[in-house]
């Protein structure tokens, strides 16, 4: 799974007198692991240096060991600034504390039966879409998961599981292809489909049209050229359908 570990936390707390310190604990966070990263193969860990205030948030985040790539040092600092704490205790009072987190970030493949379980309860959850921006953008975090990840599974398999969890006009486009070539896009177009007017939309169409550049050399490789043009062809004119800027 596409994913960001986050090892213990390592601490450097400065403390005036001697009496004895409850450490921060990590209680909440949300790592942040880029689209574009995730579709360049990049991994790495970083190393951040956080200044945990009094209320347990994060006041001050430094880089203290680079992964030597920026996408995955910024993606890091901006998640640590997310994280959530329990503050250091010094006697009885809550006090500041420097800690030192390691983050993670690895490519690697999915369970797809559990995938498909995730993605399925978060649909039933979203009732409102002008209302539950967050799961969608969870929605579509999953989906991230499945179109970025090293899938071990063949494209049959692995495209079983997106047919059952896009729309049917959405998996239509892919009649005749289900065996021949991964379906990944069309995770894309069925955030899309079912929603259009949200902002989440206009980052999914951002992000499918960086993606679909490289998708398309790949049709054109591993299919006949009628084939190629046929999908590409489906995928364009769907795309044309939706009510999306």
């Amino acid at each position: 799974m596409n994913k960001a570990i986050i090892w213990p936390v390592l601490l450097l707390i400065h403390c005036s007198t001697n009496r004895m310190v409850v450490v921060p604990v990590l209680l909440d966070y949300k790592v942040c692991y880029p689209a574009e990263a995730r579709k360049m193969g990049l991994e790495g860990v970083v190393t951040v240096k956080v200044l945990v205030g009094k209320n347990g948030r994060a006041e001050e985040v430094f880089i203290y060991e680079s992964a030597g790539n920026y996408l995955l040092d910024s993606a890091a600092v901006h998640s640590a600034r997310t994280f959530i704490f329990s503050p250091a205790i010094q006697g009885k009072q809550p006090v500041k504390a420097w800690v030192i987190v390691p983050l993670e970030f690895r490519i690697g493949s999915i369970n797809l039966e559990e995938w498909v379980i995730e993605v399925k309860s978060l649909l039933k959850r979203i009732k409102d879409p002008k209302k539950d921006t967050e799961e969608i953008e969870q929605l579509y975090e999953l989906y991230k998961q499945f179109i970025y990840s090293s899938l071990e599974n063949s494209i049959e398999e692995a495209n079983y599981y997106v047919k059952e969890v896009v729309m049917e006009p959405i998996a239509e486009i892919w009649k005749g292809f289900w065996t021949r070539y991964p379906a990944r896009v069309l995770l894309f177009l069925d955030i899309m489909e079912r929603f259009s007017d949200t902002f989440t939309a206009l980052v999914v169409r951002a992000d499918f049209n960086e993606f679909f550049k490289d998708e398309k050399l790949d049709m054109e490789r591993s299919l006949h050229e009628e084939e190629a043009n046929l999908l590409i062809r489906r995928i364009v004119e769907t795309l044309q359908s939706l009510d999306i800027p």
